[in-house]
């Protein structure tokens, strides 16, 4: 995905080595490879999370202007993504999803569950099965098209992200998310067919599953 490296450095001018450095398209292991140190302290964690939020937002313009206002509107925000980061290495997802939605421990002032997720889904080591899992306004709706779910992705909710984690790798044999991966164009091109209502993993060309002992549900788009 192409990203406008020099609005971001506008924004965010103390991290244009790091920004520089980021290639020109970025993909899911450019992404993995930046927040492979996430855990160690708050800087790195703080790069990673430019990163993921640069991978998210593509091409939005406000993308640049909305992260550097969460990394300064929490004085300790590198800390706090490093500490979350380190919480879902030792005590797994849903802990550290829960870090992320409390004040007294790594919420970040600005940041809401889609980016959130975001940053726990890279952060997490590989390769592993996946546990932490993406959840925003896109994945929400595909699962309340295809399943009983209701999911709403829009404000913290440990238990929400509980129960979209506890079906999401239960191994349902109509449902089994964990070796799937979003494919955002053939996503679009099959939506655009007419086709979508009624399917379901095996039969959608958007849901592909090249990594069997990884399990993704990302987007391409970040809604916040």
């Amino acid at each position: 995905m192409a990203w406008p490296r020099e609005r971001w450095i506008d924004h965010l001018p103390e991290h244009e080595g790091l920004l520089e450095a980021v290639p020109d398209v970025l993909d899911r292991e450019t992404v993995r490879r930046a927040c492979a140190d996430a855990n160690v302290d708050g800087t790195r964690a703080a790069a990673a999370f430019i990163t993921v939020m640069a991978w998210g937002y593509g091409g939005v313009g406000y993308g640049p202007h909305r992260t550097r206002r969460i990394l300064t509107g929490t004085p300790d925000a590198g800390d706090r993504l490093a500490e979350a980061s380190r919480r879902l290495g030792k005590h797994g997802a849903v802990a550290a999803y829960a870090s992320l939605s409390r004040m007294d421990a790594c919420r970040l002032v600005g940041l809401g569950p889609a980016f959130g997720t975001k940053y726990l889904y890279f952060s997490q080591a590989r390769p592993a099965d996946t546990t932490a899992l993406i959840l925003d306004s896109f994945v929400a709706s595909w699962v309340r098209r295809e399943t009983d779910l209701d999911l709403n992705p829009l404000g913290w909710s440990v238990a929400t992200y509980q129960r979209s984690s506890t079906r999401c790798t239960s191994g349902r044999p109509h449902w089994d998310v964990r070796p799937m991966t979003w494919n955002p164009a053939s996503f679009r091109r099959w939506r655009r067919s007419g086709t979508a209502s009624g399917a379901r993993v095996g039969s959608t060309p958007w849901l592909q599953a090249p990594e069997a002992s990884r399990a993704v549900l990302d987007t391409e788009r970040a809604m916040a």
